[in-house]
């Protein structure tokens, strides 16, 4: 999921949005407001699927979904909504830059091309990536956080960053703690 968090932001970099930063795992914002999610899906692939010279038999199956907020201006001017403040790419990309905005296709096609290669090239990447958000684009980092578990138990701290294995790092009560699968969510000042 980072991964493929680092190459949406490599997209809106690409064309040229500033301040773009991932929540781990798997949402990217932009000036601190949600501009993009994504959704993976995984499932065991029998050998017998495949059609592969590789020695290696444990293969799995994944769906990508990346949702990117394009243009959300209707509902921004909607005051009827009670809606957290909206942010997309249209609105983002007209707030640093005169000129046209790229068509939604333009900005879903660049898009879909570095998807496809964070997939084709994970496993040469992956610590590339890793590194990358680690320097810059760590949105939790240092920040106070609140962590969702998959069995609905919640925890606070501050995030500490990542590990080797992209992992969540949390302080909780001066200890350290590693999630791999939590609902994060940033606890506002």
């Amino acid at each position: 999921p980072l991964s493929i968090s680092m190459a949406i932001v490599d997209t809106l970099e690409c064309l040229k949005l500033a301040d773009v930063q991932v929540k781990w795992p798997n949402d990217v914002y932009v000036r601190g407001r949600k501009i993009a999610g994504i959704l993976i899906e995984t499932q065991p692939v029998r050998k017998d699927q495949i059609v592969t010279d590789c020695a290696d038999t444990n293969h799995v199956a994944a769906v990508i979904c990346v949702g990117l907020k394009y243009d959300m201006s209707e509902l921004r001017h909607d005051e009827s909504l009670d809606l957290p403040v909206l942010t997309d790419f249209c609105y983002e990309f007209q707030s640093g830059h005169e000129g046209k905005v790229p068509e939604r296709s333009q900005v879903a096609s660049l898009l879909l091309q570095r998807v496809a290669g964070v997939c084709q090239y994970f496993q040469q990447d992956a610590g590339r990536y890793l590194e990358k958000f680690r320097a810059r684009y760590d949105f939790c980092i240092d920040k106070d956080i609140e962590i969702i578990l998959d069995n609905g138990e919640k925890r606070s701290g501050v995030a500490a960053g990542v590990n080797d294995n992209a992992e969540l790092l949390v302080m909780i009560d001066g200890k350290q703690q590693v999630f791999n699968s939590a609902e994060v969510s940033v606890k506002a000042l």
